[in-house]
Formats: structure tokens, C-alpha cells, sequence
């Protein structure tokens, strides 16, 4: 049964394809048995993925619910459950294997009734000692589905980890020290006070200086931000979290992972492809009133299917890590040249154009792994976010989207179905928001200032990333040598 024992699979039927093929020296057939078996194992990897996330979900609630399951939580496992079907008959179809394929329908009825009727009982409450099963014989189902979803990451070659950089991005100079001082980088110390600004109350200035009680061993390694033990980084963490021994271990995790990836280096080494730099749009564009950084993301023109035939998930992933890194030293400019501490990001997000084409697995699952270095890594960096021009189908993806995000960062988020002029201007000053927006700012005599925020769009196909030469630097890269106020150039 493909769904529950998919490892070596593909390599079977690999090998059984390979045999039947009499014409082994067709170049082109071989390049499309090639592409179809990729597609074969990308496919089997995101089954993997949702039968072992089916499987936890049905875990968690069966150890939170509390007595009773919510109707919502039975449609959600249910549509989980037809997605996977969905998926396996996708691959069956490819793979013509009409055994695998009743197989595969056989086994997510199965399941949906392990769900269904195994874990209720006749008034609606989970049946603790039945369950479809006993619970040791659950929880080896649990973690032989994640033995698998291991097993066909490391076929293709993945490690399993939220981020690991792009071979190409690892700096030839992983030698020089952490966090010197220069006019962008290291600390800028201000006295720990309930300013309304950073600290807003004598609880979460106390709730600081205890989390650099605790860090306080720490204190030689984390010498510059983002990662230091100053106020505007503290009080991040201690909001990101109920509790501060929570705090702490979200702290300890991220000194962790900047040790092992060193992020900070892709300030210097970030490299992405042609055809990233030539499609992906957003960019920096100055600041708000307050001095604030500005990001403007048109995630509306990004052609996310052939984004992902042209480009890594790597790319994708360093860049929101270097999009946090740039967010930082934009935060310690502004903060060195108005005195008021910056920690936070203002974000305008241009979802026309949305449509079902941004649906795309893997572009979820890329998402999906973007928001969460964001969210572990770069905790409460968000002020407010401008979800703008969204088209009726946004309701549709955001109800997914919006699962990846904190509680915290969903409350700053304000979504409109227009460009709201008034609301941004009472944020951002005209001359610091694109005129195609309301405001007055207009760049190489463009309205929609594309030589800084990008061209996006539709990606032709005949496009060879190869022989694109002209993009230099790129838009992101251009916007991110912007200074945080027209005033400074």
C-alpha cells in the first residue's frame, strides 16, 4: 500500500521502468523519464509529509481536546485526509499503476474512518481505550510515518532542517569575528525604562530584566543584534512567548541556530540567481513616520509555478533570512540618526493579481518554512502589516497562510480589498510611499518604482535565465542600499 509504506517505492518502480525501456540512448526520452521521476518522488515526499502531519494532528487532539472534538477540527482532518488521496492518485496516475491506485483510495478510507468513527464514541467524546487502536500501536504509526517523510527527504538529498544556506551562499571568510562595530552593526544600549515606546509597563520591563538574568551567560557570545541582550531584543522574545522560561529557550534557540547557519554573513555573501533577482519581487523603500523601516512585498506579481521550475528552495529561504538581517541594520541607522530605538518592521503587502496560480504545494511548503525562521528566529519583529488590493480568492489562501502565522503577528496585520491612501499616509510619509500607492515618491521617473520593488509578473516560457545579463545587482539589493529616509541621500 503506497500511503503507508512508501519507502522504496520509487526506487522500484524506478528500476522497473528502467528495464522496460528498450531505447535506453534516446537523449530525449531519457530527459523526460528523468523530469517525470522527480516529479514522481516530489510528489510521494509531500505524501510523506501530510500523512505524518495527518497523524500528529489526530495526536494533538486527542491529548487537548478535553472530552469532545470541534466540528471544525472533523473538517479540517477530513479535507487533510481527501488532500492526500488526492495527491496519491496524482502520482498513481503518472506512474499508470492502477493497483496502487485502488490501494492508496482503500487505505485513505481507512484512515478517514480511524478518524471518523475510531475516535469518537456515540455522544461525541474520545474514546480513550479504544481509538481505533491501542495507543502504543498510534503513536509506532505516528513515528514510522516520520521515519518515512526522513527517509525520502534524505533521497533527495534535503537534511530535514528549517534552513540550511545555498552551497554557493557560505562565505570564504567564515573566519572573521561575529558583530564588529561599524555604523550598521553592534548594539545600540539604551537604559531599560518604561519608555511607551519599546517597554510599555513596569511588568514587561521587569519580565526583561529577568530574561537577562537568565542569559547572562550569554552575554559574551550575543554582542550584536539581532541577537544581543539590549531591550529592543529582549522585549521581543518576552512577548513572543507566555512565559519566560519559554522566552528563554526561544532565545537559546536562536543564539543556536546563528551559531551553526552564521546568517549574519549574508550581508556580504548574498548572491541570489539571475532569475531571482529578475522575478522575485519586494523591496525596501525608505521608512515610516516614526523612522521605522518600510518593506513593500507584491507577492501578487509573483509567478510562484515557474518560480519554482527556475529557482531553489534555498533561495527563498535565504532571503527571508537576509531580508531579517538588512530589516536590523536598517533598524540601528535609523535608530543612530533620530535617537529613538527601532526594532520593528512596517510591511505593505500587494496582493493584486492573487490568484489560484499562488496555490502551488511546494510554493506553500517554501512559505510555510520562510514564516517560520521569521517567527522562531526574528520573533515580534512585525509593527503593523498593510494587506492591500486583495481580490475575493485571498479570503481562500489566507485561511491557510494565516495557520502559519503567530497569534501576535495575525493581530497586526489590517487587510483591504483596495489601496487604502489614508490609512498609509497616516503611517508613512507621502514622500516615502510610491506614488502608485498615494504618496509622491516617484524613482527613475516611475510611478510604481519597479528599478526598487521589482517587475514581477508572468514568467515566459522560453525564459534562459542564462543569458540574462542585464539585471545586475537586482531590485532587492538596490532598495536595501537605500538609507531609512530620503533626507540621508
Amino acid at each position: 500500500m503506497a500511503l503507508l509504506d512508501t519507502t522504496g517505492s520509487v526506487e522500484q518502480h524506478v528500476g522497473a521502468r528502467k528495464d522496460d525501456d528498450d531505447d535506453g540512448n534516446d537523449e530525449e526520452r531519457d530527459k523526460l523519464k528523468s523530469r517525470e521521476d522527480v516529479v514522481i518522488r516530489e510528489a510521494e515526499e509531500r505524501i510523506a509529509d501530510l500523512e505524518h502531519e495527518m497523524l500528529e494532528a489526530v495526536r494533538e487532539l486527542r491529548l487537548r481536546a478535553g472530552g469532545r472534538y470541534e466540528r471544525a477540527m472533523n473538517r479540517a482532518l477530513l479535507a487533510l485526509c481527501g488532500l492526500i488521496l488526492s495527491l496519491e492518485l496524482v502520482v498513481n496516475q503518472i506512474q499508470n499503476d492502477t493497483h496502487r491506485m485502488v490501494s492508496g483510495s482503500l487505505v485513505c478510507a481507512a484512515m478517514l474512518g480511524y478518524v471518523i468513527a475510531g475516535s469518537w464514541t456515540e455522544d461525541g467524546s474520545i474514546d480513550k481505550e479504544g481509538g481505533g487502536g491501542e495507543e502504543e500501536a498510534f503513536m509506532a504509526r505516528v513515528r514510522a510515518a516520520g521515519q518515512r517523510r526522513r527517509t525520502l527527504k534524505a533521497e533527495l538529498g534535503k537534511t530535514g532542517a528549517p534552513w540550511t544556506r545555498a552551497p554557493q551562499m557560505r562565505s570564504i571568510r567564515e573566519e572573521e569575528s561575529i558583530g564588529e562595530e561599524s555604523e550598521t552593526t553592534g548594539s545600540v544600549q539604551m537604559p531599560s525604562t518604561v519608555d511607551g515606546w519599546v517597554i510599555k509597563s513596569e511588568a514587561e520591563l521587569a519580565s526583561v530584566e529577568e530574561l537577562r538574568e537568565r542569559l547572562a551567560d550569554l552575554e559574551d557570545e550575543c554582542t550584536s543584534r539581532p541577537l544581543d541582550l539590549s531591550d529592543c531584543v529582549l522585549i521581543r522574545f518576552v512577548r513572543a512567548r507566555k512565559s519566560l522560561d519559554e522566552s528563554e529557550a526561544m532565545f537559546r534557540a536562536a543564539a543556536q541556530w546563528r551559531r551553526e547557519t552564521r546568517p549574519e554573513l549574508l550581508l556580504t555573501d548574498y548572491a541570489p540567481s539571475r532569475a531571482f533577482r529578475r522575478w522575485v519581487p519586494g523591496g525596501f523603500c525608505y521608512s515610516d513616520r516614526e523612522g521605522t523601516p518600510l518593506f513593500i512585498d507584491r507577492i501578487g506579481r509573483l509567478d510562484v509555478p515557474t518560480c519554482m521550475k527556475h529557482m531553489r528552495d534555498e533561495e527563498y529561504l535565504d532571503f527571508a533570512a537576509v531580508k531579517e538581517e538588512i530589516i536590523e541594520q536598517k533598524c540601528i541607522e535609523s535608530q543612530r540618526r533620530i535617537g529613538r530605538p527601532q526594532y520593528q518592521v512596517v510591511v505593505i503587502s500587494d496582493v493584486k493579481m492573487l490568484s489560484m496560480r499562488h496555490w502551488h504545494t511546494r510554493g506553500i511548503r517554501v512559505l510555510k518554512a520562510a514564516v517560520s525562521i521569521d517567527d522562531t528566529y526574528y520573533p515580534e519583529r512585525l509593527k503593523v502589516a498593510y494587506i492591500i488590493n486583495a481580490p475575493k480568492i485571498f479570503s481562500f489562501i489566507w485561511k491557510v497562510v494565516k495557520t502559519f502565522l503567530d497569534v501576535n503577528t495575525r493581530a497586526k496585520i489590517q487587510i483591504f480589498s483596495n489601496t487604502p491612501t489614508e490609512e498609509l499616509l497616516r503611517c508613512i510619509p507621502p514622500e516615502h510611499l510610491p506614488k502608485c500607492y498615494g504618496g509622491d515618491l516617484v524613482v527613475d521617473g516611475d510611478p510604481e518604482c519597479k528599478s526598487i520593488l521589482g517587475i514581477g509578473g508572468i514568467i515566459p516560457d522560453d525564459y534562459d535565465a542564462s543569458e540574462d545579463h542585464e539585471i545586475g545587482e537586482g531590485h532587492f539589493l538596490r532598495s536595501a542600499a537605500l538609507p531609512t529616509t530620503l533626507a540621508a541621500q
